[in-house]
């Protein structure tokens, strides 16, 4: 059995937000799409599909489009062959997150566990629905002002001020990805 080291890293956002996980080549990009969703802290409000060069995997009725590969249908090992190699991946099309998926290493095991695991990460995930990477930049400044003129605004949208530089939860989410199957059967497409 091969494990894929790989990073996630969001981009357009300086300093980067990423995450680090070990996962099975076996992984289907379907479990794939909901570790990403776990580990970077979305809510999987919003569609989403992986992309490399001109090939695309998603779930081909919800995007409405036969030139969607499946998802389920697509393991890791597939599009992801070799270290360095690399795959986007895009949340939410108003928002627009795009994410980077490189391969940073791929090794032999015969001792692993029977789900994903988060290595390592860094920085808050920015909230749902905060209006890509302009609204994200804003909704940092007005964090950082105490006089911001949306401050409040984002306080009381959020339920609580908002800590971009603070990534926690490992254990929560460690503990969330072995639960994974049964995470991802809530969003059945039965």
């Amino acid at each position: 059995m091969k494990l894929y080291q790989l990073t996630i890293a969001l981009e357009g956002i300086k300093p980067t937000i990423w995450r680090r996980i070990l996962v099975s080549e076996n992984l289907n990009f379907h479990y794939l799409h909901h570790v990403i969703q776990i580990v970077m802290g979305w809510q999987n409000y919003h569609l989403w599909e992986f992309k490399k060069g001109e090939f695309r995997i998603g779930y081909p009725e919800l995007l409405e489009d036969s030139l969607v590969q499946d998802d389920q249908e697509v393991c890791v090992k597939h599009f992801l062959k070799k270290e360095g190699d690399e795959i986007l991946y895009e949340y939410d099309f108003g928002d627009c997150w795009l994410h980077k998926i490189s391969v940073e290493k791929i090794f032999e095991t015969t001792k692993f566990k029977p789900y994903p695991v988060l290595e390592a990460g860094e920085r808050a995930c920015p909230p749902e629905d905060c209006g890509g990477i302009g609204g994200y930049e804003e909704l940092v400044a007005a964090m950082k002002d105490k006089d911001h003129p949306e401050r409040e605004e984002f306080i009381e949208w959020l339920g609580g001020p908002f800590e971009p530089e603070k990534f926690t939860g490992m254990y929560s989410i460690n503990q969330a990805l072995k639960g994974l199957r049964e995470y991802a059967n809530r969003w059945n497409r039965g």
